[in-house]
């Protein structure tokens, strides 16, 4: 047998990266992108932008700020478990801010980690690693994560 030529390609990750201030989203993209070479990184300003952008696209990282003006993090996560594509498979919720009932909310919401500004870029990079390695050991949900047939 001749194993095809995207039997031994990584699986690709989309990660999507939503934060009203433009300069945490271009820092965090950055960040994100150095860790791996597989991951699709998306940066949105907003939470409104945030869904316009992904439409129907599958998210497997969702890295977002929960205050941001017109859809907070906390909706944006809530808006996108309801979409037909299911929800992003790793949740990080970004805040400067001691939110009362935050961690129920975020439990409610099956938010995997919750980081306090300031953070150690370092910090973000073992989050993302650690999503990867728990989204690399769970079974893929994306229809392109099927093994091809030989």
């Amino acid at each position: 047998m001749i194993a095809s030529p995207n039997a031994t390609k990584p699986l690709q990750r989309r990660v999507l990266i939503v934060d009203d201030h433009p300069d945490m989203a271009a820092m965090l993209a950055r960040t994100i992108s150095q860790v791996e070479p597989r991951l699709q990184v998306l940066s949105s300003n907003g939470g409104k932008e945030a869904l316009e952008q992904v439409g129907d696209l599958t998210v497997d990282l969702l890295i977002t700020d929960l205050m941001m003006p017109e859809i907070d993090g906390l909706e944006l996560i809530e808006r996108l478990r309801e979409r037909s594509v299911g929800p992003p498979s790793f949740i990080v919720l970004i805040t400067a801010y001691d939110v009362a009932d935050l961690d129920d909310k975020a439990r409610r919401l099956k938010v995997d980690e919750t980081i306090l500004k300031p953070f150690p870029p370092g910090l973000l990079v073992q989050i993302v690693r650690k999503a990867l390695n728990q989204l690399d050991t769970s079974r893929p949900s994306r229809p392109e994560h099927l093994p091809t047939m030989q």
